[in-house]
């Protein structure tokens, strides 16, 4: 071989060798890139593990009740056959509300349920009363009946 024909081919490997590293280079950088990708999104499918399968207080909406949220109704088949007509009937009126009349010859009994003397003053000033509930029941004491307020 002639010197001048090496000399060719040593240019043209070197030529070669340099376009060879850079596009190795480039082919590095494009490898982190996609291994970072890669730990990204294995994070977000953990996350996405962690939401749909482990413990919370919150729970997703499933696709079913996401329809009956958005009042989406599947029109249904009428049965074909014959029609009846019911009567309509009158609601009875509730007896609640009423109260029982307590005799007044039965001896009273009272109890007072007070706030306790700590809470009574507030920056050293007495509480005023405002108002009171009464409320009488009947109660029974062996031999005889009493009202209870």
């Amino acid at each position: 071989m002639n010197p001048q024909a090496l000399l060719a081919e040593n240019t043209q490997l070197k030529n070669e060798n340099i376009d060879l590293k850079q596009s190795y280079e480039k082919l590095q950088i494009h490898s982190e890139n996609l291994e970072a990708k890669t730990v990204d999104l294995e994070a977000q499918l953990e996350w996405l593990k962690r939401q749909l399968f482990g413990k919370r207080s919150e729970k997703i909406i499933s696709d079913k009740d996401i329809e009956q949220l958005r009042f989406e109704v599947k029109k249904k088949k009428k049965p074909e056959g014959k029609t009846s007509d019911i009567k309509p009937h009158k609601r009875k009126k509730s007896k609640g509300g009423e109260s029982i009349r307590l005799p007044a010859d039965l001896p009273i009994e009272k109890h007072v349920l007070d706030v306790a003397e700590e809470q009574k003053t507030v920056d050293g000033k007495p509480l005023k009363q405002i108002g009171e509930e009464v409320t009488s029941k009947l109660a029974y004491k062996p031999g005889s009946y009493y009202i209870k307020q």
